[in-house]
């Protein structure tokens, strides 16, 4: 049986081709590859563009489209209804397309439900070509997926769906990651659960075929179905780690457009707006839509910087980073086990040993260089041999004891060792940081994944699979500790992955486990620049780049009553109650948002009715701060509250904040019952001279 999987998975790399030639309209380049086996069925192939400035140096990011059809019908070749080919590729983005079993094979080869074979292959796909990456010179940490309807679907199952990899598989391609960068798409069934389409649309229309059962059978058999619907629906998987994802409609909003109702995209963005993911929505009624919205987005987000929720592109050089913020004389302290300790001098006045060679000593010339009148007091507390279970033993002397001002923690490889049971680890790991914020509630934390690579003892096959995949179940815990205890996280595993990729593993780790002088380096710069992008310094350059005055806009993307001017959201500040700002919501949520000239402190608002039809009043809405217009902190969240008293009148509100924000935004979640919200005017609390972009 190995030796059976082993040769099918050599086939495979070796991609077979064994299906028809692709016919493409001349408006679409011939692929650089075509009909590149993925699998064994005829319809497991992809076609393959590399963009003319992909180079083992430059990797290109790529756009992997997926067809629509119902997962019936359509093929690799329909492309150009999606996107622009020859745009992505003079714009250094490569592409693949693929084919994929329909339902109707699948039904025919016994899988259940059918529509597992198409979303299978999906993934399978996904992990093939990343396994090309270095033959291709892909980017593999940018990579997005495209496609219309059932393709749309499909794209978005994958960028919501939980990464698919499995690290202990003997098979390479399956330890791929299935994971996004982005996606955008057209026209996208969201749910393939017929309540809420019948929910979401009044009708069910769509979905039964993918689970074996007609449009008319598949609310009825729906509780015998659910666990599959839950399984294969994008809605279903959404959470707060997922990448950004644009959606488009071509056609008139107004107009039946079933199976591919946008209300399917107003409900997931919905659901992402709840968890502040990225979620654009846009249609032929937007102003400024043009065809091929979907091309410039994926330009737009591949070429640009990572937005929020995308997977880290680490670049292994990291050679720039901003300086962190620190009060003078603090204390940073450094934990851990061999990797931190690195034959560190127990005797902390011999000034030239007692720091070590690892990384700790790295960071601490270099932020010692760059920062001399803080006077910072370095500690390394790393000791050899550790598991999380001896740094709680030691955890009072070493940690609470020194009251440090900012605490770095890189745990884990002996626990993997040493066997130890991944719920053990995160107690004690739990343990250890709530001692921590309860000494100091303000204390600064990074916390670092363990890591190996396939290096020195670790060669061998069975030797590596066991110790990854050991590793792995680590990792998400850390993740999980770093989000409930607001810690910076660093995923040192992605890291060292990816510079794996440009040289061999053992040129960063020596023997599997220990960085070399190069891999202490690259912790040092990405502990760098991400504890400067938490902390960071205010500088003249940042301040300069401010806005002169606050800027106005509307997130959502949605449009005025009719697109008259006179119904605007400017009309929402312009102080005067003749006017308002009037906008159909389209059952979604509605975003008013302001940019300030500077960080201000506003722990109040106000709105002014309209004129007229209190059915537009709101009912339900939530106030948010931010930074940097990307991650936002929630203010004020009200609920059920009633239409105003009178017309053109008056309500102030009030809430806790003492925070500095440059971006606030209003999303409005529910008025009392009409297709429109209004406002005569809307305030912020000492905020002046806001205008529309």
């Amino acid at each position: 049986m190995r030796t059976r999987i082993i040769i099918a998975i050599v086939c495979l790399l070796n991609g077979i081709v064994h299906a028809a030639p692709p016919t493409y309209p001349e408006s679409v380049p011939t692929p650089t590859q075509i009909n590149v086996a993925y699998g064994t069925h005829e319809r497991q192939v992809l076609d393959f563009w590399m963009a003319p400035s992909a180079s083992a140096t430059q990797p290109a990011p790529l756009v992997f489209y997926i067809h629509g059809g119902s997962w019936q019908m359509g093929s690799k070749e329909i492309i150009r209804g999606c996107v622009d080919v020859k745009a992505l590729l003079e714009a250094g983005i490569s592409v693949v397309g693929i084919n994929y079993r329909y339902v109707s094979q699948a039904k025919a080869a016994g899988i259940t439900p059918p529509v597992k074979a198409p979303l299978n292959d999906a993934a399978r796909a996904l992990q093939f070509v990343r396994s090309k990456a270095l033959q291709w010179n892909i980017d593999s940490t940018r990579i997005a997926a495209t496609g219309a309807s059932a393709g749309g679907c499909s794209s978005l199952w994958l960028a919501y769906h939980d990464d698919m990899a499995d690290p202990s598989n003997i098979d390479p391609i399956a330890r791929q990651s299935t994971r996004l960068f982005c996606a955008a798409v057209r026209v996208p069934q969201t749910s393939l659960d017929p309540q809420q389409m019948k929910d979401w649309l009044t009708r069910i229309g769509y979905g039964g075929h993918a689970f074996n059962v007609s449009n008319n059978e598949f609310l009825s058999s729906r509780h015998k179905l659910l666990p599959w619907i839950k399984a294969y629906s994008p809605y279903a998987h959404v959470s707060a780690d997922d990448p950004p994802v644009a959606i488009y409609y071509d056609k008139n909003l107004k107009d039946d457009l079933g199976a591919h109702s946008p209300q399917f995209a107003f409900h997931l963005q919905k659901r992402c707006q709840e968890l502040d993911l990225f979620c654009e929505v846009r249609y032929a009624e937007f102003n400024g839509y043009r065809q091929y919205e979907a091309t410039r987005y994926l330009i737009k987000t591949l070429k640009g910087p990572a937005l929020k929720n995308a997977p880290k592109k680490y670049d292994v050089s990291a050679k720039n980073h901003r300086l962190p913020a620190f009060k003078k004389g603090s204390r940073v302290l450094f934990i851990g086990d061999s990797i931190t300790d690195m034959n560190r001098g127990r005797n902390e006045r011999d000034r030239n040993h007692y720091l070590g060679h690892s990384f700790v000593f790295l960071i601490a010339g270099k932020l010692g260089v760059d920062l001399p009148k803080a006077q910072l007091d370095f500690y390394n507390r790393g000791i050899s041999g550790n598991t999380i279970a001896q740094l709680k033993a030691r955890w009072q002397k070493d940690v609470i004891a020194m009251r440090p001002d900012l605490l770095t923690i890189l745990i884990g490889t002996n626990d993997v060792g040493k066997k130890v049971k991944p719920h053990d680890f995160e107690n004690d790991y739990r343990t250890i940081l709530s001692a921590s914020r309860k000494m100091n509630p303000k204390l600064k934390i990074v916390l670092l994944d363990p890591f190996v690579l396939q290096s020195g003892s670790l060669k061998n096959e069975r030797s590596w699979n066991s110790r990854r995949s050991a590793t792995d179940q680590l990792r998400p815990i850390v993740a999980k500790l770093a989000k409930d205890f607001d810690a910076v996280h660093i995923k040192t595993q992605d890291l060292f992955d990816t510079a794996a990729q440009s040289s061999s593993p053992d040129y960063w780790l020596w023997d599997g486990i220990h960085p070399l002088p190069q891999g202490h380096e690259l912790i040092t710069r990405h502990w760098l620049r991400a504890v400067s992008a938490r902390w960071p310094q205010e500088t003249l350059a940042t301040q300069t780049h401010q806005p002169t005055q606050a800027i106005l806009t509307c997130p959502s993307g949605h449009l005025p009553w009719k697109n008259l001017s006179e119904a605007h959201i400017d009309k929402s500040v312009d102080g005067d109650l003749k006017t308002k700002w009037c906008y159909v919501h389209h059952r979604r949520p509605m975003q008013w948002q302001v940019q300030l000239a500077a960080p201000r402190v506003v722990s109040g608002y106000s709105f002014t009715s309209a004129n007229d039809v209190p059915k537009r009043d709101p009912k339900e809405w939530k106030w948010q701060g931010s930074s940097d217009g990307v991650n936002w902190t929630l203010l004020d969240h009200r609920k059920n509250q009633l239409p105003f008293p009178t017309r053109l009148s008056k309500r102030s509100y009030t809430f806790e904040n003492t925070k500095a924000y440059t971006f606030y935004r209003l999303t409005l979640l529910a008025n009392q019952g009409d297709g429109h919200y209004q406002f005569a005017e809307i305030e912020l609390e000492g905020i002046n001279n806001i205008t529309k972009p």
